[in-house]
């Protein structure tokens, strides 16, 4: 990735980055609850994006380990607990109108780049004592550096729209925002309507 677009790209996603970061808690909070929401929320945004990046794969002849990391997700998460296929009709068309190279690389960066954070709320999960499944980090972890050099690839040989890839990152982030804010509120709601 170019050095100067890539300063852009993180520049220009960085407030989005951080509120997704702010709505899990997990610095400040890390708790099996909190770490549900986490994993929730990522199966339904991975899932609502695995399209998106089977195109990618397809269009260039990579991996981006996507349905490995949906997987792992799918053995970390309650399932009964989530209806995928109603909250993958209800968030992808609202993010990603188009399916082209520009958005494809939006939504990789985003979940390709998340491996960092991966690596440290392992190792929080691991010092509290937290019993909880840990495969879609350790899954994370595992393709981390092959990601981020086929994403490094991809930016330097493919021809994009910068904007477009900004904007599709921005997406990208806002889809998990929204997806964790509305299972927080869902969370609250039960926990209000118990202590009714």
């Amino acid at each position: 990735m170019e050095n100067s677009f890539r300063k852009k790209l993180y520049t220009a996603t960085k407030k989005q980055h951080l509120l997704v970061e702010e709505v899990f808690d997990l610095r400040k909070e890390l708790n099996d609850s909190n770490l549900k929401l986490f994993y929730s929320a990522l199966l339904i945004a991975r899932s609502c994006c695995n399209e998106y990046l089977k195109d990618l794969e397809d269009n260039c002849l990579i991996s981006t380990h996507n349905s490995v990391l949906i997987a792992a997700l799918k053995q970390d998460v309650f399932l009964s607990e989530i209806d995928l296929n109603l909250a993958i009709s209800r968030y992808r068309q609202e993010y990603f109108p188009l399916s082209d190279i520009s958005t494809q690389l939006g939504i990789f960066y985003v979940f390709a780049g998340s491996s960092a954070g991966a690596k440290v709320l392992l190792s929080m999960i691991k010092k509290e004592g937290i019993k909880i499944s840990t495969d879609y980090f350790k899954t994370l972890i595992s393709h981390s550096a092959e990601q981020m050099n086929v994403l490094n690839e991809l930016f330097l040989s493919q021809t994009f729209d910068e904007e477009q890839v900004i904007v599709s990152a921005q997406n990208t982030f806002k889809l998990i925002y929204n997806i964790a804010s509305d299972g927080l509120r869902t969370r609250n709601t039960k926990v209000k309507g118990i202590r009714s």
